[in-house]
């Protein structure tokens, strides 16, 4: 009971990170809608501790190889032609937001 009680706190901590992820993406990320439609929040334990993930499953399956393409909104890349795109930080703003 104990060790259910504490994940299901996680997640309820977790959840609405989540969800300012989601509204960010959709706001500032959205080309085809992929991203904002493909943020995730797992839990499991291990070593007798919860933990949480939210993470971001979303792939460009048409570049070769596939793109994690959520990776390179989050933390920036450059194009080929060498000109760089900073990350958006999605993941970092929405822990932020809930923090204050």
């Amino acid at each position: 009971f104990e060790s259910d009680a504490m994940r299901q706190a996680l997640e309820q901590l977790a959840e609405p990170i989540q969800d300012e992820a989601v509204r960010i993406t959709a706001a500032e990320a959205v080309d085809t809608g992929l991203m904002a439609a493909s943020w995730r929040l797992t839990s499991w334990r291990a070593g007798g501790t919860w933990r949480v993930r939210i993470y971001n499953r979303a792939v460009n399956r048409d570049s070769d190889p596939p793109a994690p393409y959520p990776l390179f909104v989050e933390i920036g890349h450059r194009t080929r032609n060498g000109r760089h795109i900073p990350g958006k930080r999605i993941l970092g703003r929405a822990l932020a937001s809930r923090l204050r």
